[in-house]
C-alpha cells in the first residue's frame, strides 16, 4: 500500500510506496578483525574458530620475495605481534590500506588511492507515535523532494505499532556540509526540512541514529564505485595479485556497495591463489 503526494510550490514531494556517529571497526587482513560480526560474519566465525583473532587492528603489510608479514596491534593492550604467511589476502576498504605501511607496487597503490568512495550517509529518526500512518495514511515508501535531505522512508513493516523509525535522511553526507556538523546539528537540519512536509514531527520525536561513513573509523567511505568510465582498467590492476598480496575487498568487484561484491572479489582472489598454490606444488 502506498500513498503520493505532490506539490506545486517548494518544497516538491512525491511519496511511493535510524543520537550519534556509528564508530564500527573493521581492519582487518585474512584472519584479523576488530569489528563486530554481522550474521555473515557470524556465520564464518562459526566455522573458523580460533583461526580468527578479534579486537586487533592492522599497521603494516611488508612482501618479500619469500612471503609476507603482517604486523597489528592490540586495542586493548597495544602489544604489537606480527605474523608470516607465504601469501596475504586483504579485504580492508581501500580507503583503509592506502593509509597502511604497505609496499604495494606503483601501480596498485595508484589504483587503489584513485577508487572513488561514496560520501553516502543515513540518519535514522525514531518517533514516538506512528503519526505518517494515523495522520497521513502512508504505509512505507519514500518521500522524494527538492529538500536538502535526499532519500526519506517510512518503515515498510509494524504497520500501526506504537512507536516508528523513519529514514529521515539518505543522500550525500557532504550535503549543506552535514558531515561537519556535529549530530545534535544533523539531526536538527533533518528535522528542519522534514518538518515542511510534516508539520508533527519534532513533538513525535524522540531520538536519532547517525551513520557518516566517510567519518566512521575504518571505512572512511560508504562503499567504493564501479568501473565503467574508463575505470575498468583500473579494476583490472587492483584484480591481480600484486606479489604476494591479494585485494579481497568489495572495490576489486566493481559492485562495491553490496554484499555480493565482496563475495565475488574474495571468491576471485581465493580461486587466483588456489592456482598459483597448485601450480607451485605441481613443479615442486
Amino acid at each position: 500500500m502506498s500513498s503520493s503526494v505532490r506539490a506545486t510550490s517548494t518544497p516538491r514531494i512525491t511519496h511511493t510506496g535510524r543520537t550519534r556517529d556509528a564508530d564500527p571497526a573493521t581492519r582487518t587482513t585474512s584472519s584479523l578483525s576488530c569489528r563486530p560480526a554481522s550474521p555473515t560474519g557470524k556465520g564464518f566465525a562459526r566455522k573458523l574458530g580460533d583461526k580468527i583473532t578479534h579486537g586487533v587492528e592492522v599497521v603494516s603489510i611488508h612482501q618479500t620475495t619469500d612471503g609476507v608479514k603482517v604486523a597489528y596491534k592490540n586495542l586493548k593492550t597495544r602489544a604489537m605481534t606480527e605474523v608470516t604467511a607465504e601469501y596475504c589476502v586483504s579485504c580492508l576498504p581501500l580507503t583503509i590500506l592506502t593509509t597502511l605501511d604497505v609496499n604495494l607496487s606503483p601501480e596498485t597503490m595508484a589504483a587503489a588511492k584513485a577508487t572513488p568512495y561514496s560520501p553516502s550517509a543515513k540518519i535514522g529518526l525514531q518517533m514516538k507515535r506512528r503519526f505518517w500512518e494515523e495522520d497521513d495514511k502512508i504505509f512505507g515508501g519514500h518521500l522524494y523532494s527538492n529538500l536538502p535531505v535526499g532519500d526519506v522512508a517510512y518503515p515498510s513493516w509494524g504497520y500501526w505499532g506504537n512507536k516508528g523509525v523513519m529514514l529521515g535522511f539518505y543522500g550525500n553526507g557532504q550535503m549543506s556540509g552535514l558531515v561537519n556538523k556535529p549530530v545534535k546539528d544533523r539531526i536538527g537540519h533533518v528535522l528542519t526540512h522534514v518538518s515542511k512536509v510534516h508539520p508533527q514531527i519534532r513533538t513525535e520525536f524522540e531520538t536519532a541514529y547517525c551513520t557518516f561513513w566517510e567519518k566512521t573509523p575504518y571505512s572512511l567511505g560508504a562503499f567504493a564505485g564501479g568501473g565503467g568510465n574508463g575505470n575498468n582498467e583500473r579494476l583490472a590492476t587492483l584484480g591481480k595479485p600484486d606479489g604476494r598480496i591479494f585485494l579481497g575487498c568489495a572495490a576489486v568487484s566493481g559492485n562495491g556497495g553490496w554484499q555480493e561484491g565482496a563475495v565475488a572479489a574474495a571468491w576471485k582472489q581465493v580461486k587466483q591463489l588456489h592456482e598459483i598454490a597448485m601450480t607451485r606444488t605441481q613443479t615442486a
